[in-house]
């Protein structure tokens, strides 16, 4: 197959999707199909391209909004001109356009509710994922809504990497366009460790800084936890806010705002962590918790959207609920005397037995020549 590839973001960005695409574009490569990937990025070229066995292209975020939807629709017909599918990890709507222009199947991977995000983001709604399905009089929650679903009602097929967002996905799309693939670790991952300050009293943060992580509640969290620090990984909308949040608890000491990293340096830093904490109020499958299952990091994680079919309380990690420090602190001090090498040994067997990397590669793989070939 010759496949485009169309996502919102890609390293050094951190994120699922920027773990996911390079994974996937490079096993298609490796199986003898032809990938290019197209996506936003701060930079026109990284200095780590040239170690995938695929073509990126890049368009500049920094430039005007309408200037770069433009280009990027202009560049992905370009590049799609001569291929047999689209497939999509973000930027649907736009991969819609492409893929209409070119008569192509495109089949979108769904990590998320954009709609949700955009209204949250916006002040639109405090409300959870799951409460903000429900009919919305919103005028601009409509148009949000309206723009997540048009693209996916045209699309071939979604992937979903979670049965929890397969449920979200149906309020929008029929319910026979809708496969669920769940995401995996990567095997072949060389992992360096390397030293930190906090070694053993630091708890970890991976992700994009917005509001629905639950960032600002864990920083206040530490308040009751003098003898635990907290490295935060990712760079967001929220850095400032959360920069101000941590020196007016006058925690600078105990708070480290390391920005983006690259997938190993994250890798590193993991290994010299106390433990991975995903406090957030909304989860698809969290990508970084398998990440934290392959360093044998424990992970503490809100009982969320996908985080319950990753993480079995008590067993693989700790579930709880979200929103609630009092939960979150008895959780830290409750992970300090259990048996943390049995909890990782069963994240280990969870790992191998349930998010298999060939599994994801062979099903997806699959899901996208039998679209290609209809």
């Amino acid at each position: 197959m010759k496949i485009l590839i169309v996502s919102g973001i890609f390293p050094p960005d951190i994120g699922g999707p920027a773990s996911y695409v390079p994974t996937i574009a490079s096993e298609f490569t490796n199986r003898q199909h032809q990938v290019k990937v197209l996506t936003f990025s701060d930079t026109q070229k990284f200095e780590d391209d040239c170690l995938y066995n695929f073509k990126i292209i890049r368009i500049l975020r920094r430039e005007y909004i309408l200037i770069r939807e433009i280009k990027f629709v202009i560049k992905g017909i370009f590049l799609a001109k001569n291929c047999d599918i689209i497939y999509a990890n973000g930027n649907n709507f736009k991969a819609y356009l492409i893929a209409k222009f070119c008569n192509i199947p495109v089949v979108h991977k769904i990590v998320g509710d954009t709609s949700w995000e955009r209204a949250y983001n916006h002040g639109l709604t405090q409300q959870s994922i799951d409460e903000y399905q429900k009919k919305s009089h919103n005028l601009k929650i409509i148009f949000f809504n309206w723009v997540r679903t048009f693209p996916l009602s045209k699309s071939n097929l979604i992937i979903t990497p979670s049965i929890y967002l397969a449920k979200i996905v149906k309020n929008w799309a029929p319910k026979n366009q809708i496969k669920v693939i769940y995401n995996a670790f990567h095997p072949n991952d060389e992992i360096y460790a390397q030293e930190y300050p906090d070694k053993k009293n630091t708890i970890v943060m991976v992700g994009r800084l917005v509001p629905w992580k639950g960032i600002e509640q864990s920083i206040s969290a530490l308040l009751e936890l003098p003898h635990l620090s907290l490295m935060i990984i990712g760079d967001g909308p929220s850095k400032k806010e959360l920069e101000n949040h941590t020196a007016k608890l006058k925690l600078n000491n105990r708070v480290k705002f390391v920005g983006q990293k690259s997938r190993q340096e994250v890798y590193s830093l993991m290994k010299e962590a106390f433990c991975l904490l995903i406090n957030s109020n909304y989860e698809g499958l969290p990508h970084v918790a398998l990440e934290a299952f392959q360093v044998n990091l424990p992970v503490i994680a809100t009982s969320v959207g996908g985080n319950p079919e990753v993480i079995i309380d008590g067993v693989t990690g700790l579930l709880i609920p979200a929103s609630d420090k009092n939960s979150l602190v008895t959780a830290l001090r409750r992970l300090r005397e259990i048996d943390t090498n049995i909890v990782c040994q069963n994240a280990q067997k969870t790992l191998f037995e349930n998010f298999s990397y060939q599994k994801m590669i062979q099903e997806t793989e699959v899901a996208l020549k039998e679209i290609a070939l209809q």
